[in-house]
């Protein structure tokens, strides 16, 4: 309820990792050298927060950013497609800057459960799909792909929405 719940997903990913909240990256860094004296920081959504030195930044682009999204506020867009696909915007609108360019896709490995135990392998199941994220849609064309079928129902809450056991 305080923090949200990436920050909680993360904590509960990562129990080694240090997470910190605060919509003030300069205080929080501060805060958090002092306290914790991190060989690494990294921050989520941290590339508009210009107040914060930084050795490095990490720049999430999608292709949507390479065509409708260019010029614009950025990060945007929806982390899916394949390196075939952006390899040919990315050399021509980033290479010109001469720093270096990575690239990754992300591949999900089975089911987890939420009260923990082993994981899940996909098609394993009936199953009912439900998400709070900015564009579920993407969440179902992936379930759909991964689980082999159309989920038995789907249902969509408002992004960052507060589930509670009921």
């Amino acid at each position: 309820g305080e923090a949200g719940d990436e920050p909680l997903m993360l904590a509960n990913d990562n129990p080694q990792a240090k997470i910190v909240v605060d919509p003030v990256r300069k205080r929080s860094g501060t805060w958090a050298t002092q306290e914790f004296q991190p060989g690494l920081m990294l921050l989520d959504d941290g590339f508009q927060h210009m107040a914060v030195e930084r050795d490095l930044d990490f720049v999430l682009l999608t292709l949507d950013d390479f065509t409708t999204g260019w010029d614009k506020v950025i990060p945007q867009g929806t982390w899916r497609e394949t390196f075939n696909g952006m390899r040919p915007l990315i050399n021509q609108k980033l290479v010109e800057f001469g720093n270096p360019v990575f690239q990754f896709e992300l591949k999900a490995k089975g089911l987890k459960l939420l009260g923990g135990g082993e994981r899940l392998d996909f098609g394993s199941d009936k199953y009912l799909l439900f998400a709070g994220i900015g564009k579920p849609e993407i969440l179902r064309t992936d379930a759909e792909k991964y689980m082999g079928r159309v989920p038995e129902e789907f249902i969509i809450f408002k992004d960052h929405h507060a589930y509670t056991v009921q």
